[in-house]
């Protein structure tokens, strides 16, 4: 998702459960991410985020 955009997966999930009646809802601290514009590698967070050459992992508890 933070090749394509955090973005992205939040645009297919509501697509597929407009188009199926199934439910693809994400979890609130996805669309959080989404609302402050950490969409992935574009905006230069997501769910990695790059820090001189190493790759810290979100920790979605905190969303450090």
């Amino acid at each position: 998702a933070d090749l394509t955009g955090v973005d992205v997966l939040k645009l297919v999930t509501e697509e597929l459960a407009q188009a199926t009646g199934e439910d693809f809802a994400l979890p609130e601290w996805v669309l959080r991410l989404v609302a402050e514009g950490r969409l992935g590698e574009k905006a230069g967070a997501g769910f990695y985020k790059r820090v001189n050459g190493e790759i810290y992992t979100l920790d979605y508890r905190t969303l450090e």
